[in-house]
């Protein structure tokens, strides 16, 4: 469950204060930030080609590296590799995508910098999950840099 709050805040303490002039610029002395409220989680996969050891018990996420608790709540073996149309059982970032892949349908959650695409339906090569409810998750996927060879 995602939850969001709304924080404002000043750019500058009471120091600072002008007395305020007629100006043609507009400049504020306050900004919001939507922010993730504490308390939210969120679903996440790891894929590696050998076994983990030991997961981290927290980890630093997003823009203002907030610390963020980390709870393995299913493992599995993948070996197999297919490829025909699927949906994904997560959210995806496209630019993580392997060129080959190709998106038919999706839903956009539009989070500058990159959007996330959701309930999405590809072709391309894929990975079967053992739980009925989140079926597959896109095979190569990789940080891309937009651009970038």
């Amino acid at each position: 469950a995602v939850a969001f709050e709304l924080n404002t805040f000043k750019y500058a303490d009471n120091r600072y204060r002008v007395k305020m002039e007629l100006s043609s610029r507009n400049t504020p002395s306050f900004g919001r930030a939507k922010e993730l409220a504490t308390g939210s989680t969120f679903q996440f996969v790891i894929l590696c080609n050998k076994p983990i050891r030991k997961m981290p018990t927290w980890i630093r996420l997003g823009k203002w590296m907030s610390k963020a608790a980390v709870e393995i709540t299913h493992e599995e073996t993948i070996d197999k590799v297919n490829t025909s149309e699927f949906s994904s059982a997560f959210p995806v970032n496209p630019l993580d995508l392997p060129p080959e892949t190709r998106l038919l349908t999706y839903d956009l959650i539009s989070m500058p910098p990159v959007s996330l695409l959701d309930n999405v339906q590809l072709t391309g090569a894929y990975y079967r999950l053992s739980d009925p409810r989140k079926s597959c998750i896109p095979a190569g996927l990789a940080y891309r840099f937009p651009g970038g060879g």
